[in-house]
């Protein structure tokens, strides 16, 4: 599930990775973890696929093909824990005696002894027991607001067009701004939310435009009212988004 590895990670095949996440949500499963291996190491992550609950990635390495000398780990801000040298195994132990029952997730030594354990009661891994909302769109739960403009889709509806252009309706609920001042996004929920649906504008592109059309401090500008928005669905650290690279793009919609 990392992002920031240059090969052996479905990072290098985003479609498919989201095709998977949505496949889950739109089926509400339960109990999902995920197993994975070719790694000269072993390592627990965990993600936000917008399941309603954690997503976590045990890895581990060849039984007899690790890394033999310590090296520092790898870049991985999924990461819960780490094994970056010695040989390894994986272990999934499930206790049907307690109730509910428990699943661990293990990575073990050459020894046989625990080197990396999380353990997660089933009842964790059910839509929205752990406090977090399924995505929007997903079984059970709203799409959002109808849109007003003939032909344009909600939020929810967009994620499901990676790679196709769409027209977007939707409330800005916050914003925020990269650090140079180039990006300004334009979210539709909280933007660490599973469900949240981001516009960025490229300034250095549509600036121009922008401050022509009144907003010149687009943040400000457009937090709280309803845009319409057309352009290509992209997928950027597993969230769907359209990038405004000309302010014809963007729109307010009048209520």
């Amino acid at each position: 599930m990392a992002d920031d590895r240059a090969a052996e990670a479905w990072v290098n095949y985003p479609r498919e990775r989201d095709r998977l996440y949505r496949l889950l949500r739109e089926t509400a499963a339960a109990g999902v973890v995920v197993l994975s291996g070719g790694r000269p190491l072993a390592e627990l992550s965990q993600a936000d696929a917008g399941l309603g609950y954690p997503l976590f990635d045990l890895t581990a390495g060849g039984l007899n093909m690790a890394n033999r000398r310590w090296r520092p780990a790898e870049t991985n801000p999924r990461r819960v824990a780490t094994m970056p040298a010695g040989d390894n195994f994986g272990v999934v132990a499930i206790d049907w005696d307690r109730t509910p029952p428990r699943v661990s997730l293990q990575a073990r030594d050459a020894e046989g002894d625990v080197a990396i354990q999380q353990k997660l009661d089933l009842s964790l891994l059910q839509p929205g027991a752990a406090g977090q909302p399924v995505a929007a769109g997903s079984e059970g739960t709203p799409a959002g607001p109808k849109p007003t403009t003939p032909g344009a889709v909600t939020p929810a509806e967009a994620a499901k067009y990676v790679n196709e252009k769409v027209t977007l309706e939707m409330v800005v609920k916050n914003t925020g701004k990269a650090r140079d001042g180039g990006l300004v996004f334009l979210n539709s929920a909280d933007f660490r939310g599973p469900d949240n649906f981001t516009v960025v504008l490229d300034m250095r592109k549509a600036g121009d435009g922008l401050k022509a059309a009144g907003a010149a401090d687009p943040a400000a500008y457009y937090r709280g009212k309803t845009v319409r928005v057309t352009g290509p669905v992209t997928v950027y650290r597993d969230k769907p988004q359209i990038i405004v690279e000309d302010a014809g793009q963007i729109a307010v919609v009048e209520k």
